[in-house]
């Protein structure tokens, strides 16, 4: 986001020239939010070149992540469903506890983590990864869903895509009997 800047010269002087000077700071911060891209925006914009459908916002519950080791109570956000290479997907950004190093009693911190989920039979196998073992990726099964994410955070809108085949990658190595 760009900060704007106006030169403090509305306020010499005249107080008249005060309220003026706010109310152009005002209009003018209002007008770079209005015309900054928004991630919300340019993840609808990757979900319709995906031909995946996008919800800005999706409980809990239709995510199916209650239960999850990642699952902290706040809902999905901008969520994209829909086919990808044959198999149902759900990717969306999740906030996420942060477990403080060496100091149990320290409040927990919250970070924000894009997520990849593949549709499953309830008894796919799966193994765990980044749970119970350390890995670059995490992979946790709950019900008919496996849910994969790296440790980068939010990603990026247009990469979006190198994402969900790196992780749709670490999806099949998890389900696979023979690694």
């Amino acid at each position: 986001m760009q900060v704007l800047a106006i030169p403090a010269l509305f306020i010499i002087g005249n107080e008249a020239w005060i309220g003026y000077g706010l109310i152009l700071i005002l209009v003018g911060y209002a007008f770079v939010l209005w015309h900054a891209p928004s991630r919300a925006k340019a993840m609808a914009q990757v979900a319709s070149q995906l031909g995946l459908h996008f919800e800005p916002i999706m409980s809990r519950a239709q995510l199916g992540i209650k239960g999850t080791t990642f699952d902290v109570g706040y809902p999905g956000e901008n969520c994209m469903r829909g086919m990808i290479a044959g198999r149902d997907t759900l990717i969306f950004d999740k906030t996420m506890l942060i477990e403080p190093v060496g100091r149990p009693s320290e409040d927990n911190a919250t970070t924000e983590q894009t997520i990849v989920g593949f549709h499953v039979s309830a008894d796919t196998p799966c193994r765990n990864h980044g749970i119970l073992q350390p890995s670059d990726w995490h992979v946790e099964k709950l019900g008919e869903w496996v849910f994969v994410y790296g440790k980068t955070g939010l990603i990026k809108p247009r990469k979006i895509p190198a994402y969900v085949e790196e992780a749709r990658a670490w999806f099949a190595k998890s389900i696979d009997p023979k690694r």
